[in-house]
Order: structure tokens, then sequence, then C-alpha cells
């Protein structure tokens, strides 16, 4: 071998290092984002499925009570709902929006496994049908 040859050998080295380095650093900014976006999609399928159920209910006969389980982002902690129909919680995913029917008996339910438990029912008060929470 001459002796170039083995200069050049340890510089194959270093640049299959940099590339691995490089390689790790975006893999897991990458992953961050992803895992991000996950959060991000499990809020807005709670939000859908959450106004499916309560139009459902709507729906239904008046006294028509049924329970659902809904899956939520990590960091939420407990939902709350206010009589006008507004649905929050504290989280970086979660983003306050408003259910028309919806009404309250409770005002914040915990969340437990990111999942939350709750019951809905079809009421008539004041001659108004409107959705209970419970």
């Amino acid at each position: 071998m001459k002796k170039a040859q083995l200069m050049a050998h340890p510089l194959y080295y270093v640049f299959v290092l940099i590339v691995v380095v490089l390689i790790l650093i975006f893999g897991m900014d990458i992953i961050g984002k992803l895992k991000n976006t996950q959060e991000k999609s499990k809020f807005v399928e709670f939000k859908i499925d959450f106004e499916n159920n309560v139009d459902n209910v709507y729906l239904k006969n008046p006294g028509t009570k049924i329970s659902y389980e809904l899956s939520l982002p990590i960091d939420v902690k407990e939902v709350c709902f206010n009589d006008n129909g507004e649905v929050k919680a504290s989280s970086e995913y979660f983003q306050t929006f408003y259910v028309d029917k919806l009404r309250t008996s409770v005002n914040c339910i915990t969340v437990k496994n990111n999942i939350l438990k709750f019951t809905l029912e079809n009421k008539i008060v004041d001659g108004e049908t409107i959705v209970e929470i419970s």
C-alpha cells in the first residue's frame, strides 16, 4: 500500500462518523415533530368525535343517556365545560371550541390515562332540547 492510501483510510471513518451523527440529529428532530403532530391529531379526533356524540344524543328521545370514553392528548389533565357550550382544557395541543346544544351539570371532568369518561343525556328544559354532560 502506498502512503497516501494509508492516510485516506482514517478520513473515511471520520466522514462516516459525521454522516451517522447528522442522521441521528435530524432523525431525532423528525421524531419529535412526528409526536407533536400525533398529539395534535388526537385533539382533532377528540373534537370531531365529541361533536358527533353530542349530535347523536341530541337526535335521540328525551331521557336518553349514553356514556362515552374518548382519547385525549397526553398533557390534558382535565376538560372543563361552560353552559354556553364552551369546551376547554389547559394543554398545548387542545384548543377551545363550542358545541351549540351542550349544557353542563359539572364544571370540569378529570382525565385518567388520557381517556375522558363522560355521560351525555338528552333533556328538554324550558321547551328546548339540550344535551347535558355529566
